[in-house]
């Protein structure tokens, strides 16, 4: 009991006998016995209560699938690394590759939706990081919700040919103001689709000052706006 031996056991008896004495021992021996008792009594319930909620055995529970551990960013970074070159086997990169539509373009496209644009470079580049603070509220959750279920039947009529991706509006994402009410509109989406997508406030709507940017050039890119060097010397004058 306990991961407790014989041998373990007669040790720790006579150390129960030493510090408590004889005459109480009996009397805590008692008592750690209706402890156990109570304590067993709660588990059985518990087992009972879980079964009744989820209609599973409690035993029958593979507990390993919700082992936290699994979820280590360290470990999904290292596994990343170790992908080859070109053939990730996750299923956002094979739906990039199926359809061209990537993890940026689902990013900006939240901006429609009056969402932050999550962050694409961190832990693993080219992935979308979600994390809801205790703060947010569950009506808040679920427009999220369902802001990427849009967004998922967007990428369908991609894959399914409907419309071509540089003309779909998670590529054209994010919309802004001068899109709402320019007169030659141009695009195979409505104008309801692209600015005020399923969810979208039309009440204090965030509306970004420009579309599309190239957010990584320069990183990527070396652009020196250093002014010359003969502008010190002649300021050393």
């Amino acid at each position: 009991m306990f991961g407790i031996n014989g041998s373990e056991f007669i040790i720790l008896a006579v150390l129960a006998i030493v510090i408590l004495g004889p005459e109480k021992l009996p009397e805590y021996t008692r008592a750690f016995t209706d402890w156990l008792r109570v304590m067993r009594d709660k588990a059985e319930g518990a087992k009972a209560q879980f079964k009744e909620e989820t209609g599973t055995d409690f035993d029958e529970v593979d507990w390993r699938k919700y082992d936290p551990r699994q979820y280590d960013p360290r470990r999904i970074i290292r596994d990343a690394l170790r992908e080859p070159a070109g053939g990730s086997s996750t299923p956002a990169s094979r739906a990039a590759q199926a359809t061209g539509i990537s993890a940026e373009d689902v990013a900006k496209r939240l901006i429609d939706f009056g969402f932050h644009a999550p962050t694409l470079s961190f832990p693993v580049a080219g992935t979308l990081m979600v994390e809801p603070t205790e703060s947010e509220t569950k009506a808040e959750l679920d427009r999220f919700i369902t802001a990427m279920m849009a967004i998922r039947d967007e990428i369908t009529e991609v894959a399914e040919g409907r419309i071509e991706a540089a003309q779909s509006p998670l590529r054209h994402a994010p919309h802004t103001v001068e899109d709402l009410v320019v007169d030659d509109w141009d695009r195979p989406y409505s104008r309801q689709q692209g600015c005020f997508p399923p969810g979208a406030f039309r009440v204090d709507k965030y509306w970004p000052p420009v579309g599309r940017v190239d957010n990584v050039h320069g990183d990527r890119n070396l652009i020196c706006t250093c002014p010359p060097v003969e502008s010190y010397a002649e300021a050393a004058e």
